[in-house]
């Protein structure tokens, strides 16, 4: 006898959470081409309120997008070279993991 295959059970938090994730990337893409456009259009020195009450200009808007991709892409980088010293410490005083 073949056993039927059970239905897939729908996982609504998933859901959930790719649908705020999805729409947390368009506000924020949309944020960042704002900005990108008030510094070509030559209005950078602006200010504009945060939704904490902070005063910001988007020059520093820009700057911090830019910051933060930079961090992102070197990131990996630093994390391999950490793991590859890791290795060759472990293996050269003869350390092993349990």
């Amino acid at each position: 006898m073949e056993k039927e295959a059970k239905p897939k059970k729908k996982c609504h938090i998933c859901t959930a959470t790719l649908i705020v994730m999805a729409l947390w990337l368009l506000g924020g893409l949309g944020f960042f081409l704002r900005v990108l456009d008030k510094v070509v259009s030559g209005h950078g020195l602006d200010y504009y309120t945060t939704f904490w009450g902070v005063q910001f200009n988007y020059v520093g808007a820009l700057m911090v997008f830019i910051f933060g991709a930079v961090l992102l892409a070197i990131s990996p980088v630093i994390y391999w070279y950490s793991t590859m010293e890791e290795r060759s410490f472990k293996k050269k005083y003869n350390i092993h993991d349990k």
